[in-house]
């Protein structure tokens, strides 16, 4: 969405309740409702930040300039979210941040503790390191701090062959 057209789309509400997922349990986004294209080299107010809380990048909050790094921002939310399950609109509703509390934790040396029980009986403790580094990446304060949708995808893809050539992982692409 961000590189496929002459004007990139952005999502703006990038969230679990917006990936579906096919028969061969290919992830499909969908929710398009707050998508806007960007001109590229204007600068993109939109207005009010729209998308779901607990998700919305705080740097468009305080802008209202949408960029693809809005996006970005989201999608950390979400890997969070897959490492830890813990849903970040109920948090936000009960006046926490998953991010906030994510990167306290990671600071104090817990981020471990803070893993679903799920994720640390299917994947090796370096696996999940390297998804929080990425996640944490993503979730950055500053929109020019994180890595493109390009290199997140980049990564994951590194890291699950790293896992699937050792034998440890089977994910199917």
């Amino acid at each position: 969405m961000h590189n496929a057209l002459s004007r990139p789309v952005v999502h703006r509400d990038v969230q679990s309740f917006s990936i579906l997922l096919d028969q061969s349990f290919q992830a499909k986004l969908s929710n398009f409702g707050y998508s806007v294209t960007l001109t590229p080299g204007e600068t993109n107010e939109i207005g009010p930040a729209l998308g779901s809380p607990g998700y919305i990048d705080p740097e468009y909050v305080e802008t209202e300039q949408v960029t693809e790094k809005c996006d970005v921002y989201s999608f950390g939310v979400l890997l969070l979210e897959l490492l830890t399950g813990k849903h970040p609109i109920t948090m936000a509703r009960h006046g926490t941040d998953l991010v906030e509390v994510f990167v306290s934790t990671v600071e104090e040396n817990g981020m471990m503790g803070m893993i679903d029980s799920e994720v640390l009986e299917q994947a090796l403790e370096d696996e999940i390191r390297q998804v929080a580094g990425l996640a944490l990446k993503c979730v950055a304060k500053k929109g020019d701090e994180r890595p493109t949708m390009i290199n997140v995808v980049q990564l994951l893809w590194q890291i699950q062959e790293k896992y699937r050539s050792k034998g440890k992982v089977e994910l199917d692409r």
